[in-house]
């Protein structure tokens, strides 16, 4: 599962269709913010987390992990915050 997920990552990073990666991993942002915060402080850290990611790709950060690697570290830290 993560190999085709991987491939529509890098498809759509390399279409710069930031949005749409992002959309599609926004509900596990959400869902990984409400195990460990109150659903109020959830929400505010999910849309953390996404304006990061967006300024990231924006500014043409590249990574050398897939994406969902990403996602899921950028995740830990703003939770951390």
């Amino acid at each position: 599962m993560h190999d085709a997920r991987d491939v529509e990552d890098t498809r759509l990073l390399e279409a710069k269709r930031h949005a749409e990666l992002l959309a599609t991993y926004y509900p596990v942002v959400v869902d990984r913010c409400r195990l460990v915060l109150p659903d109020s402080d959830a929400y505010e850290v999910a849309h953390n987390v996404a304006e990061r990611l967006l300024r990231e790709l924006v500014a043409g950060k590249t990574y050398g992990v897939p994406f969902r690697v990403v996602v899921h570290k950028v995740i830990d830290w703003k939770i951390k915050e």
